[in-house]
């Protein structure tokens, strides 16, 4: 079952947890898709993904897995990324398949890559899946290189949100020379 709520700017997404539930696929999978509609709309997303204990009712979200989830964006997502940590991305491969551990870990590794800061994160710039034809995803990718050319751009002075955006052009470099090298690097 799943269930979600926003409060500000925050989007809360919960899935029962259990063995063989595909709960890990399904929420990697979800914010894959959440990540590239806010894409569209301009925006760029920062989160955590955590295993734990999630109370809702109809007017809040509370629990363990809330707060640890805004602690590990808070203060090591850093940039415009989803991360998970490495005992969460463990338990989810180990308990949330869907199919076989095996299948699954070979799906949820296409979604995710590992930083160099350790933490795992939603990669949404190497997946084709959920695009019809590979002209919807260089739509996709054209769109992202604007929206991180004008981020460079607006925030030369600020070396804060420069580097986030540094990052992001880091990563789409490296996608676009695997996925469609007709679309030109970032220069930066």
């Amino acid at each position: 079952m799943c269930q979600y709520s926003t409060q500000s700017d925050c989007i809360v997404i919960s899935y029962a947890f259990y063995k063989k539930s595909g709960s890990f696929f399904n929420i990697l999978t979800d914010i894959y898709f959440i990540i590239a509609e806010l894409s569209y709309l301009g925006f760029v997303a920062r989160g955590g993904i955590c295993i734990g204990k999630l109370y809702y009712n109809e007017q809040n979200v509370f629990g363990p897995a809330l707060v640890d989830a805004v602690n590990l964006e808070e203060k090591s997502a850093h940039y415009p990324r989803v991360i998970i940590s490495d005992k969460d991305y463990l338990r989810g491969i180990e308990e949330g398949y869907l199919f076989s551990s095996n299948e699954d870990r070979e799906y949820i590794n296409k979604r995710l890559k590992r930083d160099v800061d350790g933490y795992w994160y939603v990669d949404f710039f190497e997946q084709k899946s959920g695009f019809d034809w590979s002209s919807d995803f260089q739509e996709y990718l054209t769109n992202w290189k604007g929206i991180i050319q004008n981020g460079l751009n607006e925030n030369m002075d600020n070396t804060d949100v420069y580097s986030k955006y540094c990052w992001l052009a880091s990563k789409f470099n490296k996608a676009i020379k695997r996925q469609d090298p007709s679309i030109q690097e970032i220069v930066y």
